[in-house]
């Protein structure tokens, strides 16, 4: 009985052998198709959910951020620009802004004296006359 060799280019478990770039997945998100969101969120969950930790230092508040940046990311597949930036700094740009925003919305809710950072903006909206 002869083994047969199982090639590079063949599908072993069901596992595509090349990977589609991440632009790729983009593209292919803004048409619809949730397994490249499920592919991209594979790829970036884990490193997303690192940087999003570091800066609000609870798990579950990071893990909803992350999520939150994948369904944004989903809803505005279609408005990405390779132009401006990889994927992956598409990614860490919304991971970072929403996280930032998570921490804005925390030093408001619990009136934090000084939040841990510094540029955080005041928890009021500036007067509709000033400038």
């Amino acid at each position: 009985m002869q083994l047969s060799r199982v090639s590079r280019d063949d599908d072993v478990a069901g596992e595509s052998a090349e990977k589609k770039p991440d632009a790729a997945l983009v593209a292919a998100m803004a048409e619809g198709e949730a397994q490249a969101l499920r592919e991209l969120s594979a790829r970036y969950g884990a490193s997303l959910l690192a940087l999003v930790f570091r800066f609000l230092a609870d798990q579950a508040d990071a893990e909803e951020v992350v999520a939150d940046v994948l369904w944004q990311a989903w809803r505005e597949a279609a408005l990405y620009d390779p132009a401006r930036g990889s994927v992956a700094a598409w990614l860490v740009a919304m991971a970072r802004s929403r996280a930032i925003d998570r921490l804005r919305a925390q030093a408001c809710a619990n009136q934090i004296p000084n939040p841990p950072l510094t540029q955080l903006r005041s928890c009021t909206a500036p007067n509709a006359g000033e400038s």
